[in-house]
């Protein structure tokens, strides 16, 4: 039979963390030099999407700054707004906001650098930017 003692620590031990992480602030940047209209233009009355510069580091409406220089940025992208990582090794690599927090966590993981920015530090990012982003398109 398990002991309760036990069972009652690791309870403590799991909240602990989950304070750490609901408690840890937060701070979003915006880009208050992005007009929203880089990318797209018109052509013979129709609406024209191209990528930016895939080195332009202005890019992006909203940043959250992780650590070592990375940030989580959301940027628009076709029509939507994209979540990734600012710096990329694999470019390209990013989901639209309306995503599971975690599945963009997976799925842009790869560009994680430094590797010791934490899960939680990233979901909670990512998170705090679909929020973000959600109240911007809202106006």
């Amino acid at each position: 039979m398990a002991d309760d003692s036990t069972a009652y620590t690791a309870t403590l031990r799991q909240i602990k963390r989950m304070e750490e992480v609901i408690m840890k602030p937060v701070t979003i940047e915006a880009n208050e030099k992005f007009t929203g209209s880089q990318g797209i233009f018109e052509v013979s009355g129709s609406m024209v999407m191209i990528t930016p510069d895939v080195g332009a580091d202005d890019y992006w409406l909203f940043r959250i700054p992780l650590e070592n220089g990375q940030s989580i940025v959301a940027f628009p992208k076709f029509g939507t707004i994209g979540i990734g990582f600012h710096i990329e090794d694999d470019w390209n690599t990013n989901f639209p906001y309306t995503s599971d927090a975690e599945k963009i966590a997976h799925h842009i993981g790869r560009n994680r650098a430094p590797s010791s920015i934490s899960d939680d530090d990233l979901i909670t990012a990512i998170e705090a930017l679909q929020k973000t982003v959600v109240k911007f398109r809202k106006g």
